[in-house]
């Protein structure tokens, strides 16, 4: 019987006088996760408004690729409120605890 494995995917900040070079902070992985989420809902509503674009000049789209692609930029627009939602709720509840 093998025992629990670990849960991989954040790893933990840097060791203070580690010397192993410039290895990233938790707040820096937190940031570029955001980055590259914001660059996807901005990529998802390019796509949508690209297909929009060839829909209504009359290129090789379809009506249902723009309703797919439209839908896909609101629910990541809706996914990112979401995050900043509780992002500032999370700020918040910090601000408010006693030190």
């Amino acid at each position: 019987m093998s025992g629990i494995e670990g849960v991989g995917g954040i790893s933990p900040g840097p060791v203070p006088g580690g010397g192993q070079g410039p290895e990233r902070t938790p707040m820096q992985q937190f940031a570029q996760s955001l980055d590259r989420g914001i660059e996807q809902v901005s990529d998802a509503d390019r796509e949508a408004d690209a297909v929009a674009t060839e829909l209504a000049t009359g290129g090789d789209a379809e009506v249902h690729e723009l309703m797919a692609a439209t839908n896909q930029a609101s629910l990541s627009v809706d996914l990112m409120t979401q995050v900043r939602d509780r992002a500032v709720e999370s700020y918040q509840e910090i601000m408010r605890m006693q030190l």
